[in-house]
Order: structure tokens, then sequence, then C-alpha cells
């Protein structure tokens, strides 16, 4: 059984940049490739998706936390916009370079357990749609929590290493920065953090207890404002509990339907690597996974995973979207992909390399031709000219909101949430809406007008969104 130590050694760019020439190949075309997505998605249509708007309307300040979704991306990216960009070219580069680290971080991972394999292993990442398709289309705190989760196992295999080496230990302050900083990503970082820790004290026996308390220190006091804001601001910070569907139904059946909802969500998430991966595996018949690198992967995913779904079955939470694994899951393809390479004839391998390629370059053609037919390609421009010029105008949708602040439009912008900033008492302000989001701002206190009542159609794609606008008074 071989030790760990939470050392400090080599700091982590050493890893993402190799010294060996193969592997320095490959990290130039992980760069290559993402300099193409970049250059693509600013050539494409200038409308912003959900998660682009929502990063433009809140990262314009900065605050201890602005909605359900923790404020390290936004805070990044309020730095970003500090440099002398266009608003869609800063969204753009912040992504585009934390998605190209996390790739790179996530190849260095593998290169500790195998360097031949690694190459297949990082490109395994194509078989799960969350991380190739939706993350390069629309994705913002994800993309990030990839980043950190990778930077944390990395961490751990980088430690095991020097452990190796030196036999040197010392404390668990720079795992806890890095967990820590995963928390303020998106809140289900933490599953995966205590998955970690436990896969780590089964396989090596390290972190001692010692480590393991500066490491949650570390990363509670880094975490801390955040959650106090969420503490104190319950309205903005519980904003997206809905999507839970925590329902005042019969326990029992709640919790069966979330069951089955975790069951599906797994399989949405897993299931193109297992129709890919699982073939393969049967035909070449590889063995036990004895490794220590990669043991350690498969029991943090285990443990993540186990915690979740007794998060869901305690909690009575009756609805999981695939995205929320992601942080337990997403070095599942990659492992199995590294075990199944260092079973192959090299011919084999190399085949096998070249086909998970398939799946980025396939994006890469076919993203700019979905992007005909999305959000982005909304006509805001046209949206905005004909709402009344220069009136305050408030709405419960950051899509809107966000894509008008891109514009550079000169309209006050409110958004209709509790807690949040809002026009003067007794001013007019436009609501551009939809019919839900005018039932909400009346429950702020809106006086809304009947009479100015106005319905629009927007083009969204090829959809039509039906929005409406009213005058009403601030309360």
């Amino acid at each position: 059984m071989t030790a760990i130590s939470l050392s400090r050694s080599a700091p982590l760019s050493r890893f993402l940049l190799p010294q060996n020439r193969p592997a320095l190949v490959w990290v130039a075309l992980v760069i290559a490739y993402f300099a193409v997505q970049f250059t693509l998605r600013l050539h494409s249509a200038a409308g912003l998706e959900f998660d682009e708007a929502e990063a433009l309307w809140y990262a314009r300040s900065l605050q201890f936390g602005y909605n359900a979704q923790p404020p390290l991306y936004f805070w990044l990216q309020n730095l970003v916009f500090h440099l002398p960009l266009a608003p869609l070219t800063a969204l753009a580069l912040l992504k585009t370079m934390i998605f190209a680290a996390a790739v790179l971080a996530i190849f260095a991972i593998f290169r500790q357990i195998d360097t031949k394999a690694a190459p297949a292993a990082m490109l395994s990442l194509g078989l799960l749609p969350e991380v190739v398709w939706e993350m390069q289309r629309d994705r913002t705190h994800t993309v990030l929590l990839l980043l950190l989760a990778a930077f944390g196992m990395l961490r751990i295999l980088q430690s095991q290493q020097k452990h190796r080496e030196t036999g040197g230990e010392t404390g668990g302050a720079s795992l806890g920065a890095i967990l820590g900083l995963g928390l303020l990503s998106k809140p289900n970082f933490g599953f995966f953090a205590l998955g970690l820790l436990v896969a780590s004290r089964r396989v090596l026996r390290r972190p001692t207890a010692s480590q393991i308390l500066l490491a949650a220190a570390v990363a509670l006091g880094i975490a801390a404002p955040w959650l106090i804001w969420a503490m104190t601001h319950p309205d903005l910070a519980g904003s997206s509990l809905h999507k839970l569907a925590l329902a005042a139904e019969n326990p029992f059946r709640r919790r069966l339907t979330g069951l089955g909802n975790f069951a599906l969500a797994l399989l949405a998430m897993l299931g193109l690597a297992a129709l890919v991966l699982g073939p393969i595996w049967a035909r070449v018949r590889p063995g036990p996974i004895t490794q220590d690198g990669a043991r350690i992967i498969l029991q943090t995913a285990f443990a993540s995973v186990l915690l979740f779904l007794l998060a869901v079955l305690v909690s009575g939470a009756s609805q999981t979207q695939s995205r929320w694994l992601l942080p337990m899951v997403f070095l599942l393809p990659p492992v199995v992909t590294l075990h199944l390479h260092q079973r192959m004839s090299p011919a084999s391998a190399k085949r096998m390399t070249a086909c998970l390629a398939l799946p980025w370059l396939v994006v890469l053609i076919a993203l700019p031709l979905a992007n005909r037919t999305a959000t982005r390609q909304m006509d805001f421009a046209a949206l905005d000219a004909t709402l009344p010029q220069g009136m305050a105008t408030a709405s419960t949708q950051t899509l809107l909101l966000g894509n008008l602040v891109n514009l550079g439009t000169d309209r006050p912008l409110y958004l209709l949430a509790k807690g949040a900033a809002a026009p003067a008492s007794g001013t007019d302000v436009l609501l551009l809406d939809t019919e839900a989001g005018l039932a909400f701002a009346r429950t702020l206190g809106y006086g809304l007008s009947k009479d100015s009542l106005r319905s629009l159609t927007v083009i969204d794609g090829t959809r039509t969104r039906p929005l409406w606008t009213a005058i009403a008074t601030a309360p």
C-alpha cells in the first residue's frame, strides 16, 4: 500500500505544461482546438446564451453572492471585464481558458498513471455530452467546477508521486485551497470533495486526520464569505431549490421518483460512454483495475455518487439533472479508457485514440451550425428598438437583461427578484417578461397598469417566445 502526502511539491503548471515532446504535442493540439473554438464563437451570432447572459448581468460588480450559484465564476469574469474587450470577447475568453485548462489538467492526471495512455484517456471526455457539447455551447460555472475537481484529483496524485520520491509529509493547506475554491464554483463540488478524501484514505491511508482537518479549515475559510451571504440572503441563495422538486406529496412516492430520476440522470451522463467502451471492454477483457491512481479515481466516483444518492433520499428531492453528477463521474470514462489502452496492442490502442478524437471534431463542426437555431440568434436589437427608449426596464429573465447589456442599451435595467436592487419607489417601470414573470412582479408589490399590457412575439431560433410588456409602478 503506497502512502500519500499532501506535500509541498512542484507547481501544477509543471504538470499542465510537461517537459517531454509527445506530451507537449498534445498540449499544443488542445490549445489549438480551443483557439479555434474561441474564434468560432466570436464569429457566430452575437446573441448570448443563457449562462453567458447571466454572467454578463451579474459579473458587472463584485459581491459576496449573486443568486443560487456560488460567486467564483462571476468574480473571475469581473476581472476579465476590466480588460479592453467587447463583452462577448471577454465572456468567450474566460470560458475558453478555463475549459482548456480543465482538459489539460485531466491530461496531467492520467500522465501521473500512464503517459502513453493519457492522450486516449483525455480524449474520452468526448464521450460525455455534458462536457463535449454543453460546455462548449453554454455552461459557465460547470466548466469552472470541472477545472477545480481536476485540480483536486491532480493534487492528490501529485502528492503521491512526491511521497514516493522523498517520503516527505506536510500539511493539507494547498488541497484545502483547491477544495474551498471548488465550493465557490458549484455546491455539488462538495460531494466530489468528500468522495476524494474518503477514497484517498481507503486506498492510500492518507491524508491523515490532522491534514484533513487543516484542509477542511482552509476550505471552509475560503468559502465562508459566500456561505454567510447565503444564510443571510435565503431568497436569492435558494432561488433554484425548485429544481429539486421538493413537493409536499407522499414521502415514499417522492423518494421513489427521486431514485428513478437519479438513475435516468446517471444514464444520461454515462450512457454514451457505456455504449462505446462497453463492447471494447467485453472484447479486450482487461481484468481488474489495480493501480493506486486509477483506484482512487474509481473509489472517489463511487463514494461521491453514493453520498449524492444518500442526499437525494434523505432530502426527498425528486429531480436530479445529469449535470449535477458531473464532478462525481467525469473521470470514469477516462480511467476505463486508460485501462483498456494498457491491455491493447499498440495498433489497436492508436485506432481507439483516433476514434476518441472524432466527437471533439464533430462538435467543432456541428456547433456553429446548431447556433443558427439557438437562443443567440434572437434579434435583441430589434426587441430593444420596440421598447420605450430610456425607460427603466425590469424582468425576471437574465437572458433578456444580459443581452440588453450586451447591446449597450442606455435604459436602466433591474432584475425582478426578492432581495435584488429595485427602482426608486413610485417610479414608472417597464416590465418585460413572461406571464409568470408579470405575476411574480405583482407579488413583489409592482402595480401593473392593465391598459398598458402588450404582447410581443420574439423569434428564439426556430421557436417563438411569447413576451409581455406592461407599465408598472415600483413598490
